[in-house]
């Protein structure tokens, strides 16, 4: 879910920056919200929550803090990571080793980048993606079944088969092998 720009504490009313009620006639110009003398940013511990990008917090001059704007700033904080490129001998080994059968996400992590950087490279080079292979063969789905129907979960029967229970389940639906309704549900 979104947050708003202004933390939820630090919001203002119209009056409180300034503007008056609209009881003006129509000749008489509108009037302008007060402001600080030192320009347009003015006085920061003045102004919380009339930022939409506020201060680090070294720059406030209040030391206060809601849970809302704390949440924020470790939600930014794991954000933020350090984006690293690759020279042209890490590429060649990214390549040899996709090549050689390892997976995006396991090179991407040997690397320390992102699952999605791994695969512009091989685009931008042109090597084409491996198709994705079925995890159970028709076999391993009669196998998987047999298992299910003497009373095993699909967790159970998925650890059996070094795959995930989803895996399974999939796999039922395809195969068209029914599957007990789920707890609770």
């Amino acid at each position: 879910m979104g947050r708003l720009s202004n933390p939820f504490v630090a919001l203002e009313t119209a009056r409180q920056q300034g503007l008056r009620a609209s009881t003006r006639s129509a000749l008489t110009p509108p009037t302008t919200p007060n402001r600080s003398p030192e320009g347009r940013r003015g006085s920061l511990s003045n102004n919380v929550g009339r930022l939409s990008n506020p201060a680090p917090e070294s720059h406030r001059g209040d030391d206060r803090s809601s849970p809302h704007e704390s949440v924020a700033r470790e939600d930014l904080k794991q954000c933020q990571g350090v984006q690293r490129r690759l020279n042209q001998r890490e590429i060649e080994n990214l390549v040899n080793l996709y090549q050689s059968g390892h997976s995006l996400a396991e090179i991407a992590q040997s690397f320390g980048v992102h699952r999605q950087t791994v695969a512009s490279h091989l685009a931008r080079i042109g090597i084409d993606r491996r198709v994705n292979v079925a995890k159970l063969s028709p076999s391993d789905v009669q196998l998987a079944s047999a298992l299910y129907l003497t009373g095993e979960s699909l967790a159970t029967v998925g650890r059996a088969m070094n795959v995930d229970a989803r895996t399974i389940q999939r796999a039922f639906r395809q195969a068209g092998t029914p599957t007990r309704p789920q707890r609770g549900r």
